[in-house]
This record gives C-alpha cells, sequence and structure tokens, in this order.
C-alpha cells in the first residue's frame, strides 16, 4: 500500500485519490536532522533537505528520505496542459515514483529494479487515466536520483537531469555523468532575450516539444515507456574519501547565464562542503529574485520546484 513517511504527510487532496494512493507531499520543507537507524560501516550523521515548490501552481518535485534509501524526483507535465484528478501529470509521475520507492525499499530488490517498477506505475498510472501516450507530447514523465547507504558501499541510480554528488574534504564528483538534454534550448533562449524577444518561451514552443519527444532517444526518463531501462545509470561507489551525499533535482543548479559553457558544479560543491544545504538553497533564491523574467539566466520560469537531500557521513 502506498503511505507517505511521516515526514512528507500530503497536503494536496482530491476525493478521486484512493487511500491507498497517498502520495503526496508537503509544498515547502527545509530540515536537518538525524536518522533514526543506521547501516553497518559508515555513520550517517546528519541530513538535511529541500523540498520547495517553485512558481507552479503545484509543487511537481519529491523527496524520500527512508535511511538508508534517499531519492528525489522531478515530474515534467505533459505539454497538453491538461489535469488528471486535480493533479499535473509531472505531480502524478514523480509521486507515483516516489511511493514506488518507498513501498519496495525494504523488497530485497536492487535500486536499478526499483526504478523499472516505478517506470511501470506511470505506464500503468497514464492507461487506467485515458491519457494518450502514443503522442510523447502527453506522456508523464519524471527525472529520479536515488541512492542507498549499505556498509562502505553507495548504491545508485538515476536517470534524467536529477543527479547525485558525492563530496570529499577537497574534490567532489558524480556518480552518473550529467547530460544537459536543455543546453541547446537554454542557448537559443540567451540568443532570444539579447535580441529584445518579448516573449522568449512561445518563441522556442516548437523547440521545446522537439526536445520532449526525445525522451528515452536521447536521455532518460521514467515514462512508461519500456525504453526506459536503456537509459538508467546504476551502479556502487566506495564510500571511502566520501564526506557528504548530495542527491538534487535540476532547481537546485545555480543558474548561469553562460549555458553555452556547460555545467559546472564546483561552485555549488564548494557552497554544499563549507557552508551546507540551505545556504546553497538561499543562494540560488536570491539569484533568480534579481531576474523575475528569465533573461539574465536562461530558465523555464522564475523558480524551479526543488527536492535536494545532503547526507553526511562520518
Amino acid at each position: 500500500m502506498f503511505t507517505p513517511s511521516d515526514h512528507h504527510a500530503p497536503t494536496e487532496r482530491t476525493d478521486q485519490i484512493s487511500p491507498t494512493d497517498r502520495i503526496g507531499q508537503n509544498d515547502r520543507t527545509v530540515s536537518t536532522g538525524t536518522p533514526r537507524g543506521a547501516a553497518a560501516g559508515f555513520s550517517t550523521v546528519r541530513v538535511e533537505t529541500v523540498h520547495e515548490k517553485g512558481s507552479g501552481t503545484f509543487n511537481e518535485d519529491a523527496l524520500l528520505t527512508q535511511h538508508p534509501l534517499f531519492a528525489v524526483f522531478d515530474g515534467a507535465s505533459s505539454l497538453s496542459g491538461q489535469l488528471h484528478a486535480g493533479h499535473s501529470g509531472a505531480w502524478w509521475a514523480a509521486n507515483l515514483a516516489r511511493a514506488t520507492f518507498e513501498t519496495c525499499s525494504h523488497a530485497g530488490l536492487s535500486l536499478r529494479e526499483t526504478a523499472l517498477l516505478a517506470n511501470t506505475a506511470i505506464g500503468s498510472r497514464m492507461e487506467r487515466m485515458g491519457v494518450d501516450a502514443d503522442n510523447p507530447l502527453n506522456r508523464w514523465s519524471a527525472s529520479m536520483a536515488a541512492f542507498r547507504i549499505t556498509g562502505n558501499t553507495l548504491e545508485y541510480v538515476q536517470t534524467g537531469d536529477s543527479l547525485i554528488m558525492c563530496i570529499t574534504d577537497d574534490s567532489f564528483f558524480l556518480p552518473a555523468p550529467y547530460v544537459h538534454h536543455d543546453k541547446e534550448t537554454l542557448c537559443r533562449w540567451k540568443e532570444l532575450s539579447e535580441a529584445g524577444e518579448q516573449n522568449v518561451r512561445q518563441s522556442l514552443y516548437e523547440q521545446i516539444c522537439s526536445v520532449r519527444t526525445k525522451m528515452n532517444r536521447t536521455y532518460g526518463v521514467l515514462n512508461g515507456e519500456v525504453q526506459a531501462a536503456d537509459f538508467l545509470q546504476y551502479g556502487h561507489v566506495p564510500l571511502a574519501g566520501i564526506r557528504q551525499i548530495v542527491a538534487f533535482t535540476d532547481g537546485l543548479h545555480l543558474p548561469t547565464a553562460h549555458p553555452e559553457q556547460g555545467a559546472d558544479f564546483s561552485t555549488a560543491a564548494g557552497i554544499l562542503r563549507t557552508r551546507g544545504l540551505r545556504k546553497l538553497h538561499e543562494q540560488i533564491r536570491t539569484i533568480e529574485c534579481t531576474d523575475a523574467d528569465c533573461r539574465l539566466y536562461p530558465r523555464f520560469k522564475q523558480h524551479d520546484d526543488i527536492a535536494a537531500i545532503a547526507v553526511h557521513l562520518a
């Protein structure tokens, strides 16, 4: 049965959501705490989380902290704009995936196997709700990043632009490489902004649709397609030397004025190492507030949803 964790009881419900599908999340949570249990091996000494709605109607990101399992999910709505039982497709995709990971966390499955079950759950729910999934623009989808600490090893699975970052005393690395599927769109966004285009998003609608049709063709998402399995990045990493593990959706990416230069996570890693997750979150929101029209820092809306977890190890 799908049930929420103690700290993330649903705040958005409709009468059409069954009690067995309690998959909502709080719209805003910024917290620091210690886990209730710990695996043998490395000790988890502190967990920070941020879960916050951005400029949209719904918080379409979801977060799971179920020690030793931690995960974030970032839903992407169908471009049709339809609601289903009062919620967007992005909300459903992220929260169905979260519920699957929560339910299966003690089932003896690998994280990859759990991600495949989450993908199936999204496809099944779209079918039940009558979504025409033959058109890729109608499909619900979600990126995700999950990790589990077992003894001296980190198990992970990731797809899309939700990421995991491992931070050491003087460096960092991403177990799964970042695939920036929106880079071309944001570069074009910058060009149009500099040329004085007033409605950049509308001008780029066809480009945005084109990128969406490439789901599980050039980049991965959970969207019910069997091809999603081909884009899952997964594996194990020794925990030796790692001081902090961070899973985050793309709302925690520092805004950049130069999308053509590609992603650089070194500044974010430095802030996380020295000042913590909350300070990085505050800095991102401060920068976004200086550019409400998204012209200086190309992005799709002023404030994106954020789901992020930072686990500190000893």
